[in-house]
């Protein structure tokens, strides 16, 4: 026994050798403990590819290949990169602890690793290296997982990486811009493999390395489309949405769990699979992952609805009064159960959208109202805003029996057509149902208007959804007053300030309004209740004197008579 274990000893000491005799003199090496050999040559290497496979990269698609893969405004920033390879340095002494201590174990034999295949024989290895494979796909999954639905956990340690939350924020080197207890955490299922599952030991630190490679590619934004792999278009959305696309190598356990989202095309490629392509199509796996996550009780049902989905009904498992919430509507991505007992109705689906600029640095600023406004419809309506499509935040729900589609666009203000455009086309909603908010400072603050529709009026973004449209102009818009800049200030400078103490109470009690004038506009049109709203805002901070001319002439008079 002890002499196989030395051969774990004399291998761990070769590739110490390798590395550290051309890095780092033999006299600073050498004297030390083989177990900090060890540690410093996974420290050099871990370095060395962290910064070799990320540079090179980046010089690839954003030098090399620049607009190729990725347009202009997506291309992070160098300040970006450099703050990612800041964290990634403070982390990296720590996360090249894990190999060596499972190193250490396997030289101890308190691990299940052979050190030759030929132990095994070929067959065996490639049987066992699945297993390991499928175990570390399922125990990375659900730790990444548990790192976002443990609030702790994800406040305190995962949300470090997280505030790369954009295009133009990822790069190759945020794959290892961790904690350093959060990047140990995902590893660790590496090593809790070696402890169950007869594994070689090259292989093991083979695949530990490969993480390095792995984790800077799925952070270049770049959609390889390859098939079942999780590359960087899902891993995308999982850094925009927080609740999707979880798993490491594969889709697999995304699918399995029913938290899986496909990467959306661009706006050209959206049209042309409108002509073409019923777009249920995509989304038709997803409900069903949905479904057998939630409401399959055991492991043989859910494995039962992921291989034979053409024969499970999973509306069999879902409570009666929960069927009484679902509509029936022609919605395109909506799955729900008609009436049986009334008369069938269908409904053209609105699409509300709210205009603003994405990221933590805009929120709550004057500019931002508009998604301010979609969060408050998402809250009052509880619409869950969970997907990524067409570069913009979007929930699927209803007000009352009308579906709707809220969509925040993740692109700057000036791009905000970009967004809606694709959104119009795809789900083929009408100009009139289109329904535009956004921050208008020719109004009061917390003073809005309801309009069927109108031009841009040197608004930006308005002017950017019309281009996107055909430069129609026929679709409604809601405009939120935000005052005009006191004095000399720059415009820009006061569209990206926040309210004051006093002006957030009365954009707060606007939102509320708000709320309620586009459920009146979603259920009955620009009615009676429109006009009202409109008035009503209008002298909504002015106090209008309804007291008779003679009235006042006769008030006038008896203080004349009063005083003589």
């Amino acid at each position: 026994m002890e002499d196989y274990l030395q051969l774990f000893v004399d291998e761990t000491s070769f590739y110490n050798g390798i590395v550290l005799d051309n890095l780092v003199p033999a006299n600073l090496w050498k004297p030390l403990p083989h177990f900090f050999q060890t540690w410093l040559r996974n420290y050099i290497g871990g370095t060395l590819l962290y910064f070799i496979s990320g540079f090179l990269w980046c010089y690839y698609i954003y030098q090399f290949k620049r607009n190729v893969y990725l347009p202009k405004d997506a291309i992070p920033t160098r300040k970006a990169m450099l703050l990612q390879i800041c964290v990634a340095m403070k982390s990296m002494p720590w996360y090249t602890l894990l190999p060596t201590v499972s190193e250490y174990m396997v030289e101890n034999g308190w691990t299940r690793c052979i050190s030759r295949i030929s132990d095994v024989g070929y067959p065996a290895y490639l049987f066992y290296l699945a297993v390991y494979l499928v175990f570390v796909e399922f125990g990375i999954y659900w730790m990444h997982r548990e790192l976002h639905d443990i609030k702790p956990l994800y406040k305190w340690l995962h949300a470090t990486h997280h505030i790369y939350n954009k295009q133009n924020t990822l790069s190759p080197f945020a794959g290892l811009a961790f904690h350093p207890l959060d990047g140990i955490l995902q590893a660790i299922p590496h090593v809790i493999a070696l402890f169950l599952i007869p594994t070689h030991f090259t292989t093991h630190i083979c695949l530990l390395f490969i993480e390095a490679v792995w984790t800077a590619n799925i952070h270049d934004c770049i959609h390889g489309k390859l098939w079942p792999v999780m590359g960087a278009g899902y891993h995308t959305i999982h850094h925009t949405t927080y609740r999707h696309n979880y798993g490491h190598y594969t889709i697999w356990m995304d699918w399995m769990f029913g938290t899986l989202q496909d990467p959306v095309e661009s706006a050209t490629t959206a049209k042309k699979e409108l002509s073409g392509i019923d777009p249920r199509t995509l989304l038709i796996d997803q409900p069903l992952g949905k479904v057998a996550g939630r409401y399959c009780k055991s492991i043989r049902s859910m494995l039962y609805s992921v291989w034979a989905p053409t024969t499970f009904t999973p509306y069999q498992r879902i409570p009666d009064f929960r069927r009484k919430r679902l509509i029936y509507t022609k919605f395109r991505v909506s799955a729900s159960i008609p009436d049986t007992d009334g008369p069938k109705k269908e409904y053209t689906p609105w699409l509300i959208v709210g205009l603003g600029n994405p990221g933590n640095k805009y929120h709550g600023t004057r500019h931002n109202v508009g998604f301010e406004m979609i969060d408050s419809i998402s809250q009052k309506e509880g619409i869950k805003l969970n997907t990524i499509q067409s570069r913009a935040l979007i929930g699927i729900g209803s007000i009352g029996e009308v579906p709707i589609l809220l969509a925040k666009p993740q692109t700057y203000m000036n791009f905000s057509g970009e967004a809606v455009g694709p959104l119009a086309a795809y789900y083929q909603v009408p100009l009139r149902h289109i329904l535009l908010v956004y921050d208008e400072m020719s109004l009061p603050n917390g003073v809005m208007r309801l309009q069927p529709k109108g031009g841009h009026g040197h608004h930006n973004g308005l002017k950017s959804v019309m281009d996107h449209l055909d430069s129609c102009r026929e679709f409604p818009r809601l405009c939120i007053g935000i005052g005009n800049p006191p004095g000399t200030m720059d415009q820009r400078a006061f569209l990206l300030q926040k309210f004051s103490v006093e002006e957030r109470k009365q954009v707060n009690a606007a939102l509320e309004q708000g709320v309620e004038a586009v459920r009146t506009l979603v259920m009955k049109g620009f009615d009676d209740g429109i006009t009202r709203f409109n008035l009503g805002q209008k002298y909504k901070y002015h106090k209008v004197d309804l007291q008779p001319k003679r009235n006042i002439q006769r008030n006038v008079k008896s203080e004349m008579s009063t005083r003589n």
